[in-house]
């Protein structure tokens, strides 16, 4: 059986790319992120385009990525992503409905999708490790 501090660094991200307009829902993240991962580089984008820029730069093993930003609205923001970025694990954070958008964010390449509101709970490293890694979900300690 594997521990935390295993999981910890098995599955830890070299480079994150958080995609989010919403300062306060970036600063969320961020704190989340950096208690499991703290040494993984996180770098933030408000937009899609500057998100390309940044793609440029940086190999990314984890994307963040909203669906509805100032330049990129809905599924299409997944799709318009990929053609900058096919290797890294996305994950769509949405404020939307995710039943109903799911199975096409899915399809453009998104390795997962969570309601925002899931970034406020204990469990959100829970789900981007059962979702994203395909982990069981265990205790973790924040």
């Amino acid at each position: 059986m594997m521990d935390e501090h295993s999981l910890q660094n098995d599955y830890a991200p070299r480079a994150v790319l958080i995609v989010e307009d919403s300062e306060v829902d970036l600063l969320i993240i961020t704190r989340q992120l950096k208690k499991f991962w703290p040494m993984a580089k996180i770098i933030t984008a408000s937009t899609l385009a500057l998100s390309f820029e940044y793609c440029q730069k940086t190999n990314f093993d984890l994307v963040l990525l909203d669906l509805n930003l100032p330049d990129s609205h809905g599924a299409a923001t997944v799709q318009d992503f990929r053609k900058f970025n096919l290797g890294a694990r996305v994950v769509v954070l949405t404020g939307m409905d995710t039943k109903s958008i799911s199975k096409e964010v899915r399809e453009y390449g998104a390795s997962a999708i969570l309601n925002k509101s899931a970034i406020m709970q204990d469990n959100f490293l829970n789900l981007l490790m059962e979702d994203v890694f395909h982990v069981p979900s265990i205790s973790w300690k924040n």
